[in-house]
């Protein structure tokens, strides 16, 4: 599939290209009547659907605070 930036196009397809993107609709290219091609803005997912595609780690997390003291027992106060 051949790509080319969105800069490569001529202002009133980018003008049109970018309405797309912002109302998430899609624009459909009519040729003598008849549809001829769709452009469609590519749905991001959420951070949350992207983490949920994610492989659980089958590792264990070192304890980085070994040997601090708890948080409950520091004194910030002078």
């Amino acid at each position: 599939m051949k790509q080319i930036t969105l800069a490569e196009l001529p202002e009133p397809i980018q003008n049109l290209i970018n309405q797309a993107q912002k109302t998430g609709e899609p624009l459909t290219i009519i040729q003598d009547g008849i549809p001829f091609a769709i452009i469609s803005p590519v749905k991001k997912k959420s951070l949350l659907q992207t983490l949920s595609t994610l492989e659980p780690l089958d590792e264990e997390f070192p304890d980085v605070d070994e040997g601090s003291l708890p948080l409950n027992n520091i004194n910030l106060s002078k």
